[in-house]
């Protein structure tokens, strides 16, 4: 179990540390200035769970759950998060993400079928947030390396990975695939992940989904759906 969550949450947040491109703001031209940026960021707040459901109201975004699936509280989240409390406001969020660091926004599981899900936040410096919009494959492909090292670091094998495109609300989004075996006594497990990502402002929501066995990671996707 150690290991699964290990393996999504390294992802999540290996992916996104995308600094250091030395883009400049005249590279990375886009129809949203900085100025605009900034404004959107101004409305950021983290996620809610209601229920079966995770409600993002910042990317417009919700993602409903049946009983088969177990949502961390926050006690859990806390855990998984590496801090002390087991809350943290919107401020506090705002702060930690603003140093740098990236933010486990929500965390499910379903053990009858060994899928999870989970968000992470992370902000990106203003023209990194301006290039992603313009070329966001260049920006994740740059990460695989060092994903493929991670994941094998925590005994996965045969791990390969590849940037794509996803299918997110009818509409196509940036993704990163990744697929390893995971090493037990029953023989080696096969392992599927695909991470897909929205920005708003400059901050990334990146839904990191996880399955064993078969690929079932549209399927999952397949369940967010826009806020009405």
């Amino acid at each position: 179990m150690k290991k699964k969550i290990l393996a999504g949450m390294l992802i999540s947040v290996l992916a996104l540390q995308l600094s250091a491109f030395g883009v400049t703001a005249a590279e990375a031209a886009s129809d949203v200035s900085e100025e605009e940026i900034e404004s959107e960021d101004t409305n950021f707040a983290a996620g809610t769970v209601d229920g079966q459901s995770y409600i993002q109201e910042f990317f417009g975004v919700r993602l409903d759950l049946d009983d088969a699936w177990s949502i961390a509280d926050e006690e859990t989240m806390a855990t998984l998060r590496n801090v002390a409390i087991d809350s943290m406001s919107t401020e506090e969020v705002k702060e930690a993400l603003a140093s740098g660091s990236s933010y486990m926004d929500f965390y499910a599981e379903n053990a009858g079928t060994f899928q999870n899900i989970n968000t992470t936040i992370t902000k990106l410096p203003l023209e990194e947030a301006l290039m992603f919009r313009i070329n966001a494959k260049s920006l994740l492909e740059s990460a695989l390396p060092t994903v493929k090292a991670e994941l094998e670091g925590i005994g996965y094998k045969n791990v390969s990975t590849a940037c794509n495109e996803a299918t997110l609300m009818g509409k196509t989004a940036p993704c990163i695939n990744t697929e390893a075996y995971l090493e037990t006594d029953g023989g080696d497990v096969p392992m599927y992940q695909e991470q897909v990502y929205l920005i708003e402002g400059s901050y990334m929501l990146c839904f990191t989904v996880t399955s064993y066995l078969e690929d079932s990671s549209q399927a999952i996707i397949d369940l967010i759906q826009p806020l009405s």
